[in-house]
């Protein structure tokens, strides 16, 4: 896969956080899928209750990604959200890092840091 197509797999995979589609991570995600979190590791299973809970708590989110990399097999990504979160309405700005690996055209393996600050009258607060 070339550096270009590793970048635009992962934005489509992006896009299913956004829109919440889990029936459709089948076209970005390996069946063979491991995801390592702070939190544990996580398999294709665990990603869907992941995506369906991100969405639960944080209405509207939009990605945006700030610099990617791609060299090899393997995609790094810093990127941002803007939210609102579900629990009490605050707007929230998400910071993200993620490393993917790439195999037979899906992600198989993913590496992420998420942080999430409030955003107060339009200035990010960091707490």
């Amino acid at each position: 896969m070339s550096a270009q197509s590793s970048k635009d797999l992962f934005r489509a995979y992006v896009g299913l956080w956004e829109t919440g589609r889990i029936d459709q991570l089948g076209t970005v995600i390996h069946d063979r899928y491991v995801g390592h979190a702070p939190a544990g590791d996580r398999d294709l299973e665990g990603l869907r209750q992941q995506i369906a809970v991100f969405g639960q708590r944080y209405a509207g989110a939009r990605f945006q990604i700030e610099d990617q990399l791609a060299q090899g097999s393997k995609v790094a990504t810093r990127l941002t959200a803007i939210a609102r979160r579900a629990a009490d309405g605050q707007d929230v700005k998400l910071f993200g890092l993620n490393i993917s690996r790439v195999l037979d055209g899906k992600i198989i393996e993913e590496w992420m840091a998420w942080e999430v600050h409030p955003v107060n009258a339009g200035k990010l607060e960091t707490a």
